[in-house]
């Protein structure tokens, strides 16, 4: 059985976006969702990329567009890596 991945950079901070992200994933027990940050010294910026996967479900749709949306209500920037 294949996994299905989908993630999600945004520029905001995991400390930003650890409560609702702990929220979400309550919600969706099928998925699991990881947070990455990562720091560009060159360019000064940094952000989280954000993982999502299920072993069960081939659609990931809901939950990104769930992150996407609860992102931007952070005032952050996101896309699909």
């Amino acid at each position: 059985k294949r996994k299905s991945v989908n993630t999600i950079s945004t520029n905001l901070y995991e400390s930003i976006l650890a409560k609702k992200l702990s929220n979400i994933q309550k919600k969706y027990t099928d998925y699991e969702i990881g947070s990455y940050p990562y720091f560009d010294f060159s360019k000064k910026k940094g952000g989280v990329n954000i993982v999502i996967s299920s072993w069960t479900l081939t659609k990931l749709d809901h939950i990104t567009d769930e992150i996407k949306h609860m992102i931007s209500l952070l005032g952050g920037k996101s896309f699909i890596v």
